[in-house]
């Protein structure tokens, strides 16, 4: 499908996100861990990760971490 996820900033102790398709997951805040998946042109974007970060990206996807 196609769609976005916008949040401007928070804690979250363990984050999974996943995009399927095309769209965008942006975090703003920080997370303790990240699972992240990028299956098809998306991207996951998240400004700070304390922890273990797991990423999985299939097609022209894409994750980052940091501003």
């Amino acid at each position: 499908g196609m769609g976005d996820v916008k949040i401007a900033g928070g804690r979250a102790t363990a984050m999974t996100a996943s995009v399927d398709g095309m769209g965008d997951v942006e975090f703003g805040g920080t997370a303790a861990t990240l699972d992240a998946s990028v299956d098809g042109l998306g991207s996951v974007k998240v400004a700070e990760v304390t922890g273990e970060v797991k990423r999985s990206v299939s097609g022209l996807g894409r994750v980052r971490v940091g501003r």
